[in-house]
């Protein structure tokens, strides 16, 4: 039956399965954007290793484009790219916390540094489905 009281029809039905469909579609550019990606071996170029490696020429950038690095971090959180109490906690690191997280990187392993990152996306994408589905 439909809202109106009137039995569902065949058309109804398509457009049903259409918009699962299309409610299923990010997910699946996500997925075969991943497939891409690893089948490629584009992931190897990002890494935490990679990072670390080129920190001085990823500094140098944005010391030369500062202004600019802060409005790209900026506008990525006005217009919800980035979750808001993530760009916080990204922002108090870089102000506050930068020279202790120099200090950590250099004395901890890459393969820990990344697991505590994977933890962080990890637990910030729970909180925005759990909020996207609770409400």
């Amino acid at each position: 039956m439909s809202v109106d009281g009137q039995p569902a029809t065949a058309h109804g039905a398509g457009n049903d399965r259409r918009s699962w469909l299309r409610r299923l579609l990010p997910v699946v550019v996500i997925v075969l954007a991943m497939a891409v990606v690893f089948a490629m071996g584009w992931h190897r170029y990002l890494t935490l290793e990679t990072l670390v490696r080129h920190r001085a020429v990823l500094d140098g950038f944005i010391t030369a484009h500062y202004a600019l690095a802060v409005a790209a971090f900026i506008g990525k959180a006005a217009t919800a790219q980035i979750d808001p109490p993530l760009a916080a906690i990204v922002a108090l690191v870089a102000l506050v916390a930068s020279p202790i997280g120099a200090w950590v990187s250099i004395r901890t392993h890459p393969a820990l540094l990344m697991r505590i990152l994977a933890a962080v996306v990890i637990i910030a994408a729970l909180r925005m489905a759990a909020s996207a589905a609770f409400g």
